[in-house]
């Protein structure tokens, strides 16, 4: 049973600066070129079909003001739909400082946000709802599940935000927001249907969806939709090649196994008004991957399922300062595995799982005082996570104490939640003044299966861990407004995340009881404090009285106290001596991230430019506490520190519409440093990749799209990936879309 502790969350001011974009803001009539009715117009880096890769919130058009002063980024719809998406992730490529971390033979993907992920660093919602699952592995624990064939947007935060979704998060967050009725009904009807159906080479197999909407009345809409995607094992590209020694490299001949899937999706969301000024907006996900992976030689079976189920309340009085969100959320995570035979062992029916429940209410409340305009945001969130891990082997003897998946995977509870304010003040025309407070609190239960812990046992016994604790967390920033159009701002913001269920309890063995695992009741939460300072600012009529320039520029510096990673750690056991764990620890002193980020849109006419550039550096070096147990610290060097993305990233993005808007045509280089293998820690070459997309309204209600991915058919490892499987070679898709 899940038990929320009375305690918990409350904020740090939503940060500082960074994210760049362009509202390119001509209006469009084809199909193709339409924001679905009922979105807001995007401010956009590219104004690609309604809502390509939105760096920026929405603006006012006629008002010349600089981008706002949160390291924040939004894709829109469009954007995700202009390219073949193998992963959700693969949208995210335009975004500086964020990196999409892809095992291309699992659907799942994990966000990173400047240089942290996993283990919930980054916290990762859809429609407000959080997913938590993790499963203990080689690679990316942390993996999200999600179609984004039934996204409306990907807002991301690159800081912890004084507000909902900040309660345990380190780096930021990222929300995946599905699409609403008004995004399929025709403004003025009162019913709509939409759907694309697509298809390319290179194991691109079939991408596809249908929707449909309908308002009976004035007071209630009601939406329905599902999705199917197909995808076969791919090739990678042939020029180049990707080396995983000094002496050996990838063969291109054969495309890169087990990395095919087939993704069902089904989407149920009404929408009601229950008073002129509240909206309960209720909404259910059912989402199920099929795939395979393999190691050791052999080939296993994975079903995911990912259920997701909210109920929001928006209560905003037409006379009143009040501004309340109310949610209420359910979220389950389930894998299935059947996984082969190996050589030393027999077979394994696994099933892990992760559910989460929660909630948050937020009021926002904005007023006139004596000291300027005044902000104001509280609220609370909570929520809580319980797991579960079965394991049933063909021969009971192969793992008798249970401890090989199980181990690995504790079952237990763990709660999170609290209490956050913030505030904004603008006591004068150039200046700007925020700060915030979060109270954040945890609590976590669950037994460890460790080796030789109790004395004279050589084996396996149950050991509880029990933890708690709480922190403040602040925030504070200030912008000055120098000249019109321009803003210079500087923010701290701190995070402050508890260590998860997988961390502290850890236990069992590794697979065929080659190495010991051991929990770390002692393991202390991380908390990072960053500050981060920059220029935004837009220029109009530069060239010609129609264009637009804006730009943000920002440089950062996070400090990481007790960052946690995985090291092997030792124990005195009478009668036996030291013996030797894998554990989870923390890294004493500060792990450091540095970084630099620019992002520029320009825009003239019908013609878009948009330029993304970062820089990071990460430095985990550190010792450890290598006896946890001892009661006195025994420090070590840290062995191997987690893959890190390139140094070096960038983007940069054109795009024309023509023939009255009925025509886009797109290209996109991309740009990476070197990097290593997040599994076996070699050293990858960067690279350099191009894509090219058209779109072309043949009516009024129906469009047709082609695109290029990895256009001259490069051969690279992405970011944060593996030699294991590189990243796919050109590919080009064809789809049709269609409304009614």
């Amino acid at each position: 049973m899940i038990r929320f502790p009375w305690a918990a969350s409350a904020v740090a001011v939503s940060a500082a600066a960074l994210s760049a974009g362009l509202a390119a803001a001509q209006d469009r009539a084809p199909m193709a070129e339409t924001p679905a009715p009922g979105a807001e117009a995007p401010a956009s880096a590219i104004a690609d079909d309604g809502g390509e890769a939105v760096l920026l919130s929405p603006i006012d058009v006629d008002a010349l003001q600089p981008p706002p002063a949160q390291p924040r980024a939004e894709i829109g719809r469009a954007a995700l739909a202009r390219t073949p998406l193998r992963s959700v992730g693969d949208a995210l490529a335009d975004t500086p400082g964020v990196t999409a971390v892809d095992d291309r033979r699992n659907p799942g993907v994990a966000v990173e946000v400047r240089g942290l992920r996993d283990r919930g660093r980054v916290t990762t919602t859809i429609d407000g709802a959080r997913q938590n699952f993790q499963q203990a592995g080689h690679g990316s624990s942390s993996l999200a599940y999600v179609d984004s064939n039934l996204l409306r947007a990907i807002e991301v935060e690159k800081s912890v935000t004084a507000g909902v979704g900040g309660a345990g998060a380190l780096a930021g967050s990222v929300g995946f927001r599905t699409i609403e009725p008004d995004d399929v009904i025709p403004a003025g009807d009162d019913w709509g249907a939409q759907g694309r159906i697509g298809a390319g080479d290179n194991a691109y197999r079939f991408d596809g969806f249908a929707a449909g909407a309908w308002r009976p009345n004035a007071r209630v809409a009601a939406l329905l939709a599902i999705s199917r995607k197909e995808l076969g094992d791919y090739a990678i590209g042939e020029a180049g090649r990707v080396e995983t020694s000094p002496t050996s490299f990838v063969p291109t001949a054969d495309p890169v196994s087990q990395t095919g899937s087939e993704e069902v999706s089904a989407l149920a969301k009404a929408v009601i008004s229950l008073t002129p000024a509240a909206d309960l907006t209720l909404s259910y996900l059912d989402y199920r991957a099929q795939f395979q992976t393999s190691a050791a030689g052999a080939v296993d079976d994975q079903d995911t399922t990912n259920r997701t189920a909210t109920a929001r309340l928006d209560w905003a009085p037409a006379n009143s300062i009040h501004e309340v969100e109310t949610t209420l959320y359910w979220n389950g995570v389930e894998n299935r595995q059947d996984r082969a035979p190996r050589a030393s062992y027999g077979g394994f029916k696994l099933d892990y799982a992760l559910d989460t429940f929660g909630g948050s209410i937020s009021d926002t409340m904005g007023f006139e005082t004596r000291f300027g305009v005044l902000e104001l945001t509280a609220g609370g969130e909570a929520f809580g996570d319980e797991t579960s891990t079965a394991s049933v082997a063909e021969d009971p003897t192969d793992d008798p104490d249970d401890v090989w998946f199980s181990g690995a995977n504790p079952e237990g509870e763990r709660q999170v939640g609290g209490l956050f304010a913030r505030a904004a003040l603008a006591p004068a025309d150039w200046l700007r003044l925020r700060g915030g407070l979060r109270l954040d609190g945890y609590r976590l239960e669950g037994t460890a299966s460790v080796y030789g812990w109790r004395r004279g046992t050589a084996g396996y016994s149950d050991l509880p861990v029990s933890q708690s604790d709480w922190r403040l967390v602040p925030s504070v920033g200030v912008s000055v407004l120098p000249a019109r159009g321009w803003e210079v701002f500087a923010d701290y913001t701190e995070g402050w995340r508890p260590p998860t269920l997988s961390e502290s309890v850890f236990g069992g063995s590794h697979i065929g009881f080659l190495q010991p695992f051991a929990p770390n009741p002692g393991l202390r939460p991380e908390t990072a404090r960053m500050l981060e300072s920059g220029v935004a600012f837009e220029e109009r009529a530069l060239l010609r009285d129609d264009d637009r320039l804006r730009v943000r520029a920002s440089v950062y510096a996070r400090d990481v106290s007790d960052y946690i990673t995985s090291q092997e750690v030792l124990r005195r056991a009478p009668g036996f001596g030291d013996l030797r764990y894998i554990a989870y620890v923390n890294i004493d002193g500060t792990t450091r991230f540095r970084g630099a980020e620019l992002e520029a849109a320009y825009s003239i006419g019908r013609f878009d430019l948009g330029l993304g550039l970062e820089a990071l550096d990460v430095n985990l070096d550190g010792t450890f506490d290598e006896r946890p147990w001892n009661g006195r610290p025994d420090p070590k060097a840290v062995a191997a520190a987690p893959s890190s993305p390139p140094s070096f990233q960038a983007s940069v993005t054109a795009q024309a519409r023509l023939l009255g808007d009925r025509l886009t045509l797109g290209g996109r280089m991309r740009l990476a440093g070197d990097s290593t293998d997040s599994l076996s820690a070699y050293r990858l070459d960067g690279f350099m990749t191009f894509d090219a997309w058209a779109s072309l309204a043949i009516t009024e209600t129906a469009a047709v799209r082609l695109s290029a991915v990895n256009l001259t058919d490069q051969a690279y490892v992405d970011p944060n990936g593996s030699t294991a499987y590189p990243a796919p070679g050109r590919t080009l898709a064809l789809s049709l879309e269609a409304r009614f």
